[in-house]
């Protein structure tokens, strides 16, 4: 219905009584007037919103303003589905029954294939799927892998993957020391304590011997 409009008032019959109503102008729903908010600007005396309507206007504002104030609405499975399927155009999928927003829930990443169990509310304030986000944690075997492209065969990994900033033990293959060091250290070029030299050593023994040239 067109903004300024005048909503005519009619008559319709709720439980046997005949009651004053009108169209609301968001749903155009023709509703009782004690379904409408109180007024005095409007000639009527009531809002042109029926309350239903105005309690999703002032949700969606709120959440406008504040995206974790989605935690506090009342969601249902049907409910918290479409908000899935609507707010990531159809990239994700809801697979369990939601229950309450702080209890894990099975959800599916539909580019990748991948189901995880995640909270609902972590969902509503943007969280995703990790793998896909970049925010996936490195395995054991992936940081061996790094080392691998990095060294070869000349370094091995002795203990189990944590973090990048924890220590992680090694041994330097060529001398058989072992050595624990932050995991990031290594992948940025810190190597056995007993044989490195400065980095500048280091590369010129390298280019000597990239070129066989006998040194000392």
């Amino acid at each position: 219905m067109a903004r300024g409009r005048r909503v005519e008032i009619v008559k319709i019959v709720v439980d046997g009584a005949e009651v004053d109503a009108k169209a609301c102008t968001k749903c155009g729903e023709v509703k009782a007037l004690h379904d409408y908010h109180l007024s005095k600007k409007a000639k009527d005396g009531h809002q042109s919103r029926c309350r239903a309507c105005a309690r999703v206007d002032m949700r969606k504002a709120t959440e406008a303003k504040n995206p974790k104030a989605r935690r506090f609405t009342r969601w249902t499975s049907d409910r918290f589905a479409k908000y899935v399927t609507k707010e990531t155009n159809g990239e994700y999928t809801l697979i369990g029954n939601l229950t309450s927003v702080e209890k894990p829930i099975r959800m599916q990443h539909n580019a990748c294939g991948r189901e995880w169990m995640q909270r609902p509310s972590d969902f509503l304030q943007g969280k995703r799927c990790r793998p896909c986000s970049g925010f996936e944690k490195k395995t054991t075997e992936q940081f061996k892998q790094e080392v691998r492209v990095l060294v070869g065969n000349e370094y091995s990994v002795l203990s189990e993957y944590i973090n990048s900033n924890a220590l992680i033990v090694m041994r330097h293959n060529t001398c058989g020391n072992e050595w624990a060091l932050v995991a990031n250290s290594f992948l940025q070029d810190v190597r056995c304590p007993c044989c490195a030299g400065s980095k500048g050593e280091r590369r010129v023994r390298e280019f000597l011997d990239t070129r066989s040239y006998p040194y000392a």
